[in-house]
């Protein structure tokens, strides 16, 4: 395998955040050409503490932030190419409206490394706004791939022998993953499950066996959040109850789970039904 990889803020921290205490995500980088516009460090430093985090997994990350310097390319190397010109073109074609980010610079800095090596570039990010703004431009240039934290993980899962990397450490980092975009979701199941506590410990059957049937969906939310969510919706606009007015508003006007997770429960149903054939080692 030869590629480069360019990585953006939100995989990065994505790859930090599920990354076991044995680093293997990381680890498995480090052996790899691996390069990371400095903007990207910096949104990386300033958004990794975003959402809940135990502090085992803190002291990890920021120990592991420090690395990413050893990638580093600076912003003044990449708006200099071409003298100049190619980033003003990147903006035109593009039809970027934002300030000058992170996906910017790592879609520059992927078609500088593409020509300059010419290699194949494979840009990370699970932005995928940003995979649509400049989906045409990799295509244009010939320069790559533009891919996510679970198209990685299937990458490094094909191409390791299966003692280093097996197909339940993938599971897991998936599932891990899947876990990081529904962490929004956490307070409210936990309201839900008090409420289910509170009927299955009251006395009347029927509210008994409404409480295992709304424990039961929470404990199998994170296998598909939308349905999930649509089956504690239909449960709950049932119940009259005004102590649960707040909830019932919370669980209509939540969000769908972003395209991640849906794309996280396709490959987990893939690995569950069909057989995954890997790189001939």
């Amino acid at each position: 395998m030869s590629y480069i990889f360019v990585l953006d803020a939100c995989s990065i921290i994505n790859i930090l955040r599920i990354d076991t205490s044995e680093e293997f995500l990381t680890k498995w980088l480090s052996k790899e050409n691996v390069k990371i516009p400095d903007i990207v460090i910096r949104e990386v430093k300033d958004n990794y503490k975003k959402n809940n985090i135990d502090d085992d997994i803190l002291d990890r990350v920021e120990k592991q932030i420090n690395q990413l310097y050893a990638c580093q390319v600076s912003k003044n190397d990449i708006d200099s190419y071409d003298e100049n010109k190619m980033m003003d073109e990147l903006i035109s074609f593009s039809k970027h409206q934002k300030k000058l980010n992170g996906e910017l610079y790592c879609t520059a800095l992927s078609l500088i490394e593409c020509k300059e090596n010419d290699e194949d570039v494979l840009f990370i990010t699970d932005d995928y706004p940003a995979q649509k703004e400049f989906e045409d431009y990799f295509t244009l240039h010939q320069i790559g791939h533009i891919a996510d934290t679970v198209d990685l993980l299937l990458l490094i899962y094909h191409h390791s022998v299966e003692d280093v990397f097996t197909r339940n450490q993938l599971i897991m980092f998936l599932t891990l993953l899947k876990q990081r975009y529904a962490e929004k979701y956490n307070t409210l199941l936990k309201d839900c499950k008090d409420f289910a506590d509170q009927l299955y410990n009251r006395r009347n059957k029927n509210d008994k066996q409404l409480g295992y049937k709304l424990s039961t969906i929470i404990e199998e939310f994170y296998k598909n959040p939308a349905e999930s969510i649509e089956n504690l919706c239909n449960i709950f606009l049932n119940i009259k109850n005004d102590n649960i007015k707040k909830l019932k508003y919370q669980l209509e006007h939540i969000n769908e789970p972003p395209q991640i997770v849906n794309k996280v429960m396709r490959i987990e149903f893939a690995l569950s039904n069909y057989k995954i054939y890997k790189i001939a080692q």
